[in-house]
């Protein structure tokens, strides 16, 4: 069993497009930290990083193979704790991600 978390520890994030932007306000998350941070945050206060899915693990995800799934919930729950941060899963495409809070921005 793949441990998701660990990559997320050593992982890259990147700044977020605008897609991913819209799609994350639409979703509620935008709003849910608002509130929670008790401040309006715009687009450069968050960052993405992908999860490198193999080809195999891509089909996986999109068969929705319940064994490979429960990878994602194991993070799920371990993410739980973390308000700022939330995975996102699409199965049609074969993608996961996560999409958080820039650590600056928790630190002030």
């Amino acid at each position: 069993m793949r441990d998701f978390y660990n990559e997320i520890e050593e992982s890259n994030f990147k700044n977020l497009t605008y897609g991913l932007f819209n799609m994350i306000e639409d979703d509620g998350f935008v709003y849910f930290v608002n509130h929670y941070l008790n401040q309006r945050l715009t687009i450069d206060d968050f960052e993405v990083m992908y999860f490198d899915l193999t080809d195999k693990e891509k089909f996986l995800l999109k068969m929705r193979n319940k064994e490979f799934k429960q990878n994602f919930l194991i993070l799920k729950q371990k993410l739980t704790k973390h308000e700022t941060t939330r995975l996102y899963v699409e199965h049609d495409k074969g993608k996961a991600y996560i999409v958080r809070v820039k650590k600056e921005l928790l630190n002030n």
